[in-house]
């Protein structure tokens, strides 16, 4: 009994120190960690973030793969425009031409005219590309700002490459970390708490109350999982991707998924104009990977010498 009731103090302690301020959470500040100055400056991006899943997810449901990638062709040239007029990235011709050939190139290969189209599928796709191409500008920024809360003699705005995008040299201070994690907490967090109002508004808690035979199916419940999971790792993944590279590196991979992802789902069965932009979109990327390395290597040399 003494050992019983150990136990449950133990873990009521456990739960107690997770969800105290200083402890515990992702952002140190513990589970339910919500500063205002913090959210204020946060609140931007994710809602940004939140009008780009949900407007993907309206274009997809209501159009194919191939118009789907197509209402969303735009998002590199949208990075491009984002990073040099709101963070003021310079871009060099060689990244802009690989960059732009690719999205020709892709455009070719997804363009068809034997599939039906609907303005439900192609104006979301359309405005989402928007607040994709939006989302990774927006981290670098918003990363500034809450790194300037930490530690105020740190302006990462100024410290932009002199060759090319690319993030600011970093230090792994534990300022550093911790803005990371405040970003992702508070992202996350304003996140969840404006979509689920949506759950409701939209009608879809109500279709699942009268259609909930298939919540005790286990396969259903791995999907689930599974998607959450997938989901989890791509939000993660960006802001990390982000902060290693650039925001129009970010943007780029949609390029290159869509290259690859097309063809896949279509069995390779898609004509011959399709097949041609593909493998040229597959060079350009090829060319843009390149292009980016060589930037990178030009950068670490000027880091070096100062």
């Amino acid at each position: 009994m003494y050992r019983g009731s150990a136990k449950k103090n133990g873990i009521l302690r456990f739960l107690i120190r997770l969800t105290s301020f200083g402890s515990g959470g992702i952002a140190g500040g513990g589970l339910l960690e919500f500063n205002l100055k913090t959210a204020s400056q946060v609140f931007v991006l994710a809602s940004v973030y939140v009008l780009k899943v949900v407007l993907s997810n309206v274009s997809y449901g209501y159009t194919q793969l191939p118009i789907y990638m197509l209402s969303r062709i735009a998002i590199v040239p949208f990075s491009l425009f984002f990073s040099r007029y709101i963070n003021g990235t310079p871009h060099s011709i060689p990244l802009l031409s690989s960059a732009l050939a690719a999205t020709l190139n892709l455009l070719i290969a997804t363009t068809r005219s034997d599939i039906r189209t609907a303005w439900e599928g192609i104006v979301p796709g359309v405005i989402s590309s928007a607040f994709t191409a939006l989302f990774p500008v927006l981290i670098e920024r918003t990363y500034s700002r809450v790194l300037a809360n930490i530690s105020p003699e740190t302006d990462l705005l100024s410290e932009q490459p002199v060759y090319g995008p690319g993030p600011a040299e970093p230090s792994g201070s534990k300022e550093e970390g911790r803005a990371t994690w405040q970003l992702l907490h508070y992202t996350s967090l304003i996140s969840i708490l404006m979509v689920t109002p949506l759950v409701f508004l939209s009608g879809e808690f109500s279709d699942i109350s009268r259609n909930c035979y298939f919540l005790d199916v286990p396969f259903h419940w791995l999907m689930v999982t599974c998607g959450g999971l997938g989901s989890w790792a791509v939000f993660f993944g960006t802001f990390v991707l982000t902060r290693a590279t650039s925001a129009v590196t970010t943007s780029f991979v949609f390029t290159a998924r869509a290259a690859f992802i097309v063809p896949v789902m279509a069995h390779f069965r898609i004509p011959a104009h399709s097949w041609v932009g593909f493998i040229i979109c597959w060079a350009c990327c090829a060319w843009f990977m390149q292009v980016r390395r060589k930037e990178g290597k030009v950068l670490g040399r000027l880091r070096a010498r100062n």
